[in-house]
């Protein structure tokens, strides 16, 4: 192979002629030692269907799946005596010293095979030896994102270490939205931890044809909390793990709305010959409705139509239910001979369509009820809320300047209640300006609380959408006492009594004017002085002072958790960065805008001019900088909905059902192993 640097150095148009001839297994080792070469042997488009990794203690074995049925085979061992074999057909290469991490085997071959996943990650054996459980962390820093992982095969024995195959699986879990895993491999606190994570689907499977095996926890049971807590989109157990009362319990909570929506399909062995009484039992109190069994119904679970695939023979569904919940979701109960319970909750739709304005499309997607599941999302609602209700302030004052040009001669009463109206909403715009900067900031609190204490049980609430409520109403109150003191800030007065319209007015001032009240002028405007300096204190300069400061926790809590394998994927160190920008972004020009606006306030210009035309000119500059650095304000919340979809894929799905108008589109099947 060291005659094949150089011709890396040939033009492309000989170049690839010549790597076009080179034998398959030339071309792999190609692509491992060299970059460039790796490039171009991208362009003969060796294309793979799927790749799969195994750990067989201390050896990790990829297969290289090809449309033509071939396959390629690399074993490389990662202990002792460290060398590389590959095979492919006939060809192989062996005992190749391996004098790189394993990792940059795999990632180079997955590269010219256009692969971006892991199909499955099998874990056959843990390695025995504490040290090289040690080494494992390090070993597989480069993994990249896994569709599913394995623990089976080799672990069809009685004895297994359970704390080895914990920590390897601890290792690859969050790199997985899948885990197919043995009953009888972990303790029941070990399942209970993987049933708290975020995965889409946890399918836990039997040796129901070796039963002559003593197997471990063979008769584990699980209690209806750890069915309450999981946090998985799809759970198949085998039986009977769970009691006819505790699933019975669960549907009915399901009712209530008291557990965790996130779970939409579950399926349950209870393994007994099913009778009318285990029905009643299953249903007491559901008011279930019975639906033909003849009826064509798609249950599609992740994107895939669920099909039932029994591991007894004969075994058939022969009951259907359907149950309904007060807020209108539906969701499908069904009953095998055997015992096999298939709970699936149906998909919410929506008939929202979108609007040209940034905060109503990010309301209106905010309000679905997917994205309601969430406190941060229901905080960024009432957010926009805020923002919407904000900016009707500046569209009022566009209908005055329209309505005063079309009727230059308007009425008294009229002037009386633009001017009202108008100190109406300024004090409405005020408020809302409050709400808005502390929900932003509490936003920023709430995640870097989650982050930094994802086991504390006293943080455990904010993770729930009722967080969110306290959180708006808390901020609502708390604003509220400094905006009352608006409603003594100006008083309206008359400025001509005997006014006379004309065609051109001399003034913007006709009968009424609005001025600073006498309660804000008296001891020398000490009232107005201590409202400045008290709002722009809390409304601007302390969220100002304490928003970088979580923002700054944040981004380095995401970075501590990249570190501890927390969040690990293939391109992690972009996802990091990206998100760090993303929290950057928000906080940057909230900071730029809302800090000087602070400064400005909190100075008053009767303490540092003693004469009329200075006090005018440092109003005017406050108000030009309050127009400018709200307009800072109002394009940074504008983003917000584009913010929104490039950091959240349930966002985007939920946006992209708005721009369909609710049309679900046809998916086609997804070959996703340990789900259908």
């Amino acid at each position: 192979m060291t005659i094949a640097f150089p011709l890396l150095r040939l033009p492309y148009l000989v170049l690839m002629p010549i790597l076009e001839q080179m034998e398959f297994m030339e071309r792999i080792a190609l692509s491992i030692l060299s970059k460039r070469a790796r490039m171009f042997l991208k362009l003969l488009k060796m294309k793979c269907k799927y790749i799969t990794l195994k750990l067989n203690g201390d050896k990790i074995q990829m297969i290289v799946f090809f449309e033509n049925s071939e396959e390629l085979k690399v074993d490389i061992l990662i202990f002792g005596y460290q060398a590389v074999n590959l095979k492919h057909g006939h060809d192989y290469i062996s005992r190749w010293p391996c004098t790189l991490s394993p990792m940059d085997y795999v990632l180079p071959i997955m590269d010219v095979t256009h692969c971006k996943s892991i199909k499955q990650f099998i874990v056959v054996e843990a390695p025995q030896r504490d040290i090289f459980l040690a080494k494992l962390p390090r070993i597989f820093a480069k993994l990249p994102e896994v569709d599913e992982v394995v623990a089976e095969n080799g672990y069809h024995s009685c004895s297994v270490d359970s704390e080895k195959l914990l920590k390897v699986l601890r290792i690859v879990l969050p790199l997985s939205s899948a885990v197919t895993i043995f009953y009888h491999v972990l303790k029941p606190e070990d399942f209970q931890e993987i049933f708290k994570g975020n995965f889409d689907a946890v399918t836990l499977t039997k040796y129901w044809d070796i039963s002559y095996f003593d197997m471990p926890n063979d008769d584990m049971k699980f209690s209806l909390n750890d069915l309450m807590m999981t946090n998985v989109r799809s759970l198949e157990v085998p039986g009977p793990a769970f009691t006819l009362e505790n699933l019975n319990r669960y549907f009915k909570l399901w009712m209530k709305k008291k557990c965790n929506d996130r779970l939409e399909y579950l399926e349950v062995k209870i393994r007994r010959w099913v009778k009318s009484e285990v029905i009643n039992l299953l249903l007491k109190g559901l008011k279930a409705v019975r639906i033909p069994i003849e009826t064509k119904r798609e249950f599609r679970v992740l994107g895939n139509i669920k099909q039932f695939i029994s591991e007894v023979a004969n075994e058939m569904l022969n009951w259907e239910f359907d149950i309904t919940r007060a807020d209108g979701r539906e969701a499908t109960i069904r009953i095998s001979n055997f015992g096999t319970v298939c709970f699936y909750v149906w998909p919410e739709s929506t008939n929202d369509t979108t609007n040209i304005v940034p905060n109503q499309s990010s309301f209106m997607l905010l309000s679905s009820k997917s994205l309601r599941t969430s406190p941060i999302y229901i905080i960024l609602m009432a957010i926009a809320i805020m923002d919407i209700i904000s900016s009707l302030y500046d569209i009022h004052t566009g209908i005055v300047q329209f309505y005063k040009v079309i009727n230059v001669c308007y009425s008294k009463k009229s002037d009386y209640y633009i001017i009202l109206i108008n100190v109406i909403m300024e004090s409405i715009r005020n408020y809302t300006r409050r709400c808005s900067t502390w929900l932003s900031f509490s936003i920023a609190l709430i995640r870097t609380l989650v982050i930094k204490y994802p086991m504390d049980p006293r943080f455990e609430i904010l993770s729930k959408p009722r967080a969110a409520f306290y959180v708006i109403l808390a901020t609502l109150i708390l604003c509220a006492p400094i905006n009352m003191l608006d409603v003594y800030k100006h008083d309206i007065d008359v400025y001509k009594e005997e006014y006379k319209c004309t065609q051109y007015p001399s003034s913007n001032i006709l009968w009424y004017g609005s001025g600073i009240s006498l309660l804000f002028q008296e001891n020398n405007r000490k009232i107005q002085r201590i409202y400045q300096a008290v709002d722009a204190t809390i409304s601007k300069i302390i969220p100002c002072i304490l928003f970088p400061i979580v923002t700054a926790v944040l981004v380095r809590e995401i970075r501590k958790a990249n570190t501890k394998r927390l969040n690990m994927k293939s391109s992690t160190s972009n996802n990091s960065k990206n998100t760090s920008k993303l929290v950057l972004f928000l906080t940057l020009p909230f900071f730029i805008a809302e800090l000087p606006l602070g400064v400005a306030f909190a100075i008053s210009p009767f303490s540092i001019f003693h004469d009329v035309r200075g006090v005018a000119g440092f109003i005017f500059l406050r108000e030009d900088s309050e127009n400018f650095f709200s307009f800072i304000l109002t394009a940074t919340t504008a983003t917000h909905m584009i913010i929104c979809v490039l950091m959240s894929s349930q966002y985007r799905e939920v946006a992209y059902s708005v721009i369909r108008c609710g049309y679900v589109l046809e998916v086609g099947p997804v070959k996703r192993s340990g789900i259908n």
